[in-house]
């Protein structure tokens, strides 16, 4: 899958997301700040830089490294969001298969933020 096409899906399910209960509300600059910089720039890092491309070169089973990391990503929001977390396992998996095809922790920035900004977008909206 091409970055458009992985940016288009993951647009598309922060359309349907807040029907499903998700919601993302940046109600300060600081909290925009954190969710369309900080959180993706740290997450990306951790989750796809450092974890999926770690287990990927250790088992040599990019596909299954891909599947562990999203499902990580998707537990670690539970603290925050409780089960419906399960929910970001989707997005976990368009990111993951992001930096399985370019490897640009840049380029994985940018389509979680677009992500985190599509939610908060239509959030607003509704």
């Amino acid at each position: 899958m091409t970055f458009p096409v992985l940016l288009f899906m993951g647009l598309l399910g922060a359309v349907v997301a807040p029907q499903l209960g998700y919601q993302l509300v940046l109600a300060s600059a600081w909290q925009a700040l954190v969710f369309l910089l900080v959180a993706p720039v740290l997450e990306e890092y951790v989750f796809r830089a450092h974890l999926q491309q770690t287990l990927a070169e250790r088992w040599g089973r990019p596909w299954r490294a891909l599947g562990v990391a999203s499902g990580v990503f998707a537990l670690a929001h539970a603290p925050w969001l409780g089960w419906p977390a399960l929910g970001l396992l989707l997005p976990g998996v368009l990111l993951g298969v992001c930096w399985l095809r370019h490897q640009s922790l840049w380029r994985n920035v940018l389509l979680h933020s677009s992500l985190n900004g599509a939610l908060a977008g239509v959030t607003a909206i509704l």
